[in-house]
């Protein structure tokens, strides 16, 4: 399916002239039609990169929108609604180096909204992470983040309210997880075949364990 989805996007030839570096990519439909959409993120030689809109016409993607900064790198696209306004966000993770200053690129996540086929920056988080992704937990969604911290595995949710994303559950495992899609689902993947999962149980956050096939 990524093969796919890298040929129907150096299929444009504006994309095909330039020598760009595909990073990452996830379908979204923004408008609730039959037609999804395609973000990418993109680095190109000269070290600016980016993410990309692209609607599908046909058999191929032609771009729409396109977000691009020269100390801007990215490399996770994340897709989900993210602030619960029935409408979805792109959760773009990116090395930024305007944020990491003197000390280099750092690790955050860049959130934009979809409005009218155009690509408007939203919010970005301060913290560090090493993945994360959008989980429906209960009526609402959630960021889910996690981070490598002396051999353990950091979990954080967030909510979004108001005004940015507020942390209302963490934990630290140590057995190593990684965030893994099943069937739709959002799960942390542990050892011996072992999953955990959200859920909400008398207004608060909770996680059982259980095994795939259970």
């Amino acid at each position: 399916m990524k093969a796919l989805l890298f040929l129907l996007f150096i299929s444009s030839n504006a994309y095909a002239e330039n020598n760009l570096h595909l990073y990452s990519s996830r379908l979204v439909n923004t408008d609730n039609d039959s037609l999804l959409e395609l973000a990418v993120s993109w680095k190109n030689d000269s070290g600016t990169g980016g993410v990309t809109l692209l609607k599908r016409e046909g058999v191929f993607f032609k771009e729409v929108s396109k977000y691009s900064e020269k100390n801007y790198t990215p490399f996770f696209v994340r897709t989900g609604d993210i602030d619960n306004d029935r409408k979805i966000e792109l959760l773009v993770g990116a090395f930024d180096r305007a944020i990491g200053g003197r000390n280099g690129f750092t690790k955050k996540i860049h959130i934009f909204k979809i409005e009218e086929n155009s690509l408007k920056p939203f919010w970005f988080s301060e913290r560090e992470y090493d993945d994360f992704e959008c989980v429906r937990i209960g009526e609402k969604n959630y960021l889910l983040e996690l981070k490598k911290v002396d051999g353990n595995t950091s979990v954080s949710i967030f909510l979004w309210d108001s005004f940015g994303l507020w942390q209302s559950h963490s934990f630290i495992s140590s057995v190593p997880l990684s965030i893994e899609r099943i069937h739709d689902e959002i799960l942390l993947k542990g050892e011996n075949g072992k999953y955990l999962e959200f859920f909400e149980l008398d207004g608060k956050i909770s996680v059982r364990i259980y095994g795939v096939n259970e």
